[in-house]
């Protein structure tokens, strides 16, 4: 089963799924996303394609640990790695002269 969670955000208790609410009584999205997804699979499958790829990627997995040691907040931000690339830039004079040519 392949799902795209939300990562962060709440709902009011009124527009929850009643019966997830009686798994988890949160507001949280990602939980109450996680409570449903463990609810609809089967025993013995997975949750997503077990894979190695890195934390810059577009999707990437996370162990466990790395979870409960952020005190299972999903936003993707404590997990995902930002790579800055360094951009040469012209000096603004040669953009300035090249303009006024």
């Amino acid at each position: 089963m392949l799902a795209n969670p939300p990562f962060a955000g709440s709902l009011d208790y009124e527009s929850c799924a009643k019966d997830l609410l009686q798994i988890v009584k949160t507001k949280k999205t990602e939980l109450l996303f996680l409570t449903l997804f463990l609810r609809l699979l089967k025993p013995a499958s997975r949750g997503c394609p077990k894979g190695f790829n890195e934390r810059t990627a577009q999707s990437f997995c996370v162990p466990k640990s790395d979870i409960v040691e952020q005190g299972y907040d999903l936003s993707i931000n404590r997990y995902k790695e930002v790579v800055h690339e360094e951009v040469d830039h012209r000096p603004p004079q040669v953009i300035l002269s090249e303009l006024e040519k």
